[in-house]
């Protein structure tokens, strides 16, 4: 089952999520609502709150919460590439100016802030308090991990264990919220309910990957989004985890070089010219597939449908995809 086939399945609920993030995104003021509209160019695949819907239909039914629970966690994901933007010094994201090359940086934390702020209004409004626990630290663990990526820039010594945390933290951790909390108010039991987080983590781990992979071998025009600075920052991915894992001597030291370089313009032009990073990256693809296939799995816990079909192609799709 590809994207499009999925989106049919859940586009009227799509349409609810759209609908109430844009009342929560409303505002007496011209600035902010210019602002809020446009963040909402932002809006790619929406994939986790088709995760959200499909999980429900599997389970059953999509209720008012899940609807909520929908915009809530995309408001969350707003807010954080808001403020990514910022982080990464990137110009563009899904093809539009970012916000901070248009307005600076005290409007973009500002703005990300707002959304944040918005978002956790909405999620009171669920029928338990049991999502807005749970994001409040959720939340928390991205900025964690974000903190923590930025600490282990240009860290040569960094571990693949390490690394599996980080993005764990800063990009898994919405993903396995929107699956188990899903299921949670689809009145499931809790052990199923961690088995499709867990499912939720896996995705969420292959996604950051392949974005990783994306940010070295991608095409800007395609992916919609400055590519690039993960190297220029000095961000440890994972390959160049495996790179300088394989690397040694004058190797190792020359690849240390041109990371620290504050003159190479192009970081991974220079690399793939001097070592051979698409076997780094092909190296990472892989581990992405493995964590596919284990995400594939924590499935069986649902009953054959057409939304568990959507499910798995949702994994395919993180996997094989370019944007």
């Amino acid at each position: 089952m590809d994207l499009e086939q999925l989106n049919e399945l859940v586009a009227p609920e799509s349409g609810d999520v759209e609908r109430t993030i844009s009342a929560a995104l409303a505002s007496e003021s011209v600035p902010v609502r210019e602002l809020f509209a446009h963040v909402s160019q932002f809006a790619g695949k929406r994939l986790r709150p088709s995760l959200i819907i499909l999980i429900a239909k599997a389970l059953g039914s999509v209720n008012d919460d899940h609807i909520k629970l929908g915009a809530v966690i995309e408001l969350i994901h707003t807010a954080t590439l808001v403020h990514d933007d910022i982080l990464d010094g990137a110009s563009i994201r899904r093809r539009v100016s970012s916000v901070n090359s248009l307005h600076g940086n005290h409007v973009s934390v500002l703005l990300g802030d707002m959304i944040y702020a918005r978002a956790f209004n909405l999620s009171l409004s669920l029928s338990t308090t049991a999502a807005a626990k749970s994001l409040a630290l959720i939340t928390q663990t991205i900025c964690q991990g974000e903190i923590e990526q930025i600490f282990q820039r240009n860290n040569f010594q960094l571990s693949e264990e390490e690394y599996f945390a980080i993005i764990g933290a800063k990009t898994a951790s919405l993903y396995k919220a929107s699956c188990e909390l899903s299921a949670l108010y689809a009145g499931v039991p809790e052990e199923i309910a961690m088995s499709l987080g867990c499912f939720g983590d896996g995705l969420g781990i292959a996604f950051q990957i392949v974005d990783d992979c994306l940010d070295i071998v991608g095409e800007e025009t395609v992916v919609g989004k400055s590519l690039g600075t993960d190297t220029q920052r000095g961000k440890m991915t994972l390959p160049f985890i495996h790179m300088a894992a394989t690397l040694s001597g004058s190797d190792r030291k020359k690849l240390e070089e041109i990371f620290l370089s504050d003159t190479i313009e192009d970081k991974n032009r220079v690399i793939g010219e001097t070592f051979d990073l698409g076997r780094s990256v092909d190296f990472a693809f892989d581990v992405a597939a493995r964590y596919t296939r284990s995400a594939l799995d924590e499935l069986d816990c649902l009953a054959d449908s057409d939304y568990k079909k959507a499910l798995a192609g949702a994994a395919e799709f993180v996997l094989v995809r370019k944007v």
